[in-house]
């Protein structure tokens, strides 16, 4: 695979008309040519967190007042920015379905 950097070269100067993959890096430089337009798919991925000490009853996060004031404390919108860069959809609050 050629490397991201070639590729939007290769993008901007007409050599290909379609690439793919990009980092959020990369957006900025695309997004300024006039000539290019910019797609997104949806990509679904997550990070878990397991905090197993939750079990064990002399640990804080036994307690469940801790847990959801820990979760209240995540930024999710900037997580998720930093993960996957401006473009980011709102990350999902839990695996598990309501």
């Amino acid at each position: 695979m050629v490397e991201e950097p070639t590729r939007v070269a290769m993008l901007k100067a007409g050599e290909v008309d379609v690439t793919t993959s990009m980092h959020a890096e990369s957006i900025p430089a695309i997004k300024s040519d006039p000539k290019a337009k910019m797609g997104y798919d949806i990509h679904s991925f997550g990070i878990l967190l397991v905090m197993t000490e939750q079990w064990d009853p002399k640990s804080p996060w036994s307690d469940v007042r801790v847990r959801k004031a820990a979760s209240l404390a995540v930024d999710r919108k900037s997580l998720a920015e930093a993960v996957a860069g401006p473009n980011a959809f709102f990350p999902a609050t839990s695996c598990l379905r309501p």
